[in-house]
Order: C-alpha cells, then sequence, then structure tokens
C-alpha cells in the first residue's frame, strides 16, 4: 500500500503529510487505521439510525393493523357459537346444547383476558427457530410477537378494557399456543358445568378457523365482518348447487327414458321378423 511507504507523499492536509511520511511503519498504520474508523464510524451510526428508523415504522403499521383489524376475537366467538348451532340443526355437525357452547365461549373469554404473555426472550425460547425455517423469518416472527405481546399487556393494563374486544385472528394466530394452554389451565382450575372434551372440542374448533378461512369454511363466516352478507352468499351458491343436481338427475331420467323406449323398439322390430330370415 503506497501510504505506507516511507518515501515522501505530499498531501494538502499537513499533519496527514506528516503520518504519511513518519518513519516507523507501525506508528503510521495505526494513525491511518484511526483515522479510517474515525471517518467511518459517523456512516455506521448514520446507517444503524436508519436502520431502526425503518423497523420501528414496520411495528407501528403492524400494531396498528392489529388495532384496526375486525372482527375482534369476541366477534368471532359469537359467530362461531352460530355457526355450531346451525350444524348441529341441519346434522351436518355434534349435537351441543347452546348452554354447553355458551360455558365453553365464557371460560375461553375468561382466561384469554386473563392472561399475560411472556416477554418476546421467553416466548423465543419455547418456541425457537423451526428446522426449515431462515434466520431472517424468524426474527421476523419474533418482532411480530413482540408486537403482539406489547399491545396485549396494553389492554391488560387499561382499566375498562379486555383484550378480546380489541384485537382480531392475526393477534389470536400469533398468541394461540399461550391462549390454548391458558384455556386450559382456567379450566383445570375451575368449576365448570363441561367436560374437558367438550371444552377441547369447543376450543379446536374454533382455532382451526383461524388458520382456515377459505370460501365455503366455517372460518369464512365466523371471521366475516359482514355475517349476514357471507351467510346469504352462501345460501345463494347451495341454492344453485341444488338446481343443478336436480338438472342432472331430470337429465339422466330422460336419458334412462330414452334408452328403455329405444331397447324396447328394437325388440320389436326383431319380433317381426319372419322366421325364414
Amino acid at each position: 500500500v503506497t501510504f505506507l511507504s516511507p518515501a515522501p507523499i505530499v498531501h494538502s492536509n499537513p499533519f496527514l503529510t506528516q503520518i504519511l511520511t513518519f518513519p516507523d511503519r507501525s506508528i503510521r498504520l495505526f494513525f491511518c487505521t484511526k483515522m479510517a474508523r474515525d471517518i467511518l464510524e459517523p456512516v455506521k451510526e448514520t446507517s444503524d439510525t436508519s436502520s431502526d428508523d425503518s423497523i420501528l415504522q414496520k411495528q407501528q403499521e403492524f400494531a396498528l393493523e392489529l388495532q384496526q383489524e375486525r372482527p375482534v376475537i369476541e366477534g368471532a366467538l359469537k359467530n362461531y357459537i352460530s355457526c355450531l348451532e346451525a350444524n348441529s340443526f341441519t346434522g351436518s355437525g355434534p349435537s351441543s346444547s347452546s348452554k354447553t357452547l355458551l360455558t365453553c365461549a365464557k371460560i375461553t373469554l375468561k382466561a384469554m383476558n386473563s392472561l399475560d404473555l411472556p416477554s418476546s426472550v421467553e416466548w423465543g425460547h419455547k418456541y425457537p427457530q423451526e428446522t426449515d425455517e431462515s434466520g431472517s423469518d424468524y426474527m421476523e416472527r419474533l418482532a411480530r410477537y413482540k408486537v403482539v405481546q406489547n399491545l396485549w399487556q396494553q389492554c391488560r393494563r387499561s382499566e375498562g378494557t379486555r383484550v378480546a374486544k380489541c384485537l382480531g385472528k392475526t393477534t389470536l394466530k400469533i398468541a394461540m399456543g399461550e391462549v390454548e394452554k391458558a384455556v386450559h389451565d382456567y379450566f383445570e382450575s375451575n368449576t365448570s358445568d363441561v367436560s374437558s372434551e367438550q371444552l377441547g372440542q369447543f376450543l379446536d374448533g374454533f382455532m382451526e378457523t383461524v388458520d382456515n378461512c377459505a370460501e365455503g369454511s366455517d372460518g369464512e363466516l365466523v371471521w366475516s365482518v359482514r355475517w349476514q352478507d357471507c351467510l346469504a352468499k352462501r345460501q345463494a351458491a347451495r341454492k344453485v348447487e341444488a338446481q343443478e343436481r336436480s338438472d342432472r338427475a331430470a337429465s339422466a331420467e330422460d336419458y334412462a327414458d330414452q334408452l328403455r323406449s329405444a331397447l324396447t323398439s328394437t325388440t320389436a322390430v326383431v319380433e317381426e321378423l319372419p322366421s325364414d330370415a
């Protein structure tokens, strides 16, 4: 490197010229390294600050998204009970009394609203990086949980505010493991009119709607903002399906009639043939 050479180097900065022409190589290297660090350090700090601002902005946007998400968990639970009652009435689902469903919903809400989520550090230890998960995806998952945990605790600390009345599906999906454990722990420590099997079936079904909101699924209804519109759309689709089945059945019957008629005509022609044919 030329600036390490003891040969005289002329520079507009006299101090720099003196350093670069100093006969001791180690001293030249020390001063040059220090100057480079002094130049690059402000750039690094500016870069880190910019990165921190970007991360903070993303967290704020995600927090706003969570706060605006609808329906909230409590509203979705009510929709879920309506779905179960409708399925029970039509025979397309297990039979459960309204009292049992309401009791299961109350246990779920009480456990959820009294739950303190662990810190992001504790949560990260409980739910470590998965085998097929990249490091950046894992850090993103931790960051999203941290936002959820902060909002959750804000709801817990605010008087008259309940988690299930403020937050929605995304929050529940991220905190699902902690919520399920809290519900079962609450059930074990309190007397109830429902069995653990009934509660487990209710809770598993509700959590399944969080992961599956595909068109035509119960999740679509449970997490729909416009319940009546979604229900009307589903009923209209069922009418179309019923009409199509009816049309196919009529077409099949017509085809069967035509086939029977053709077979009868063929038999008559065969019977009319002369014996010596």
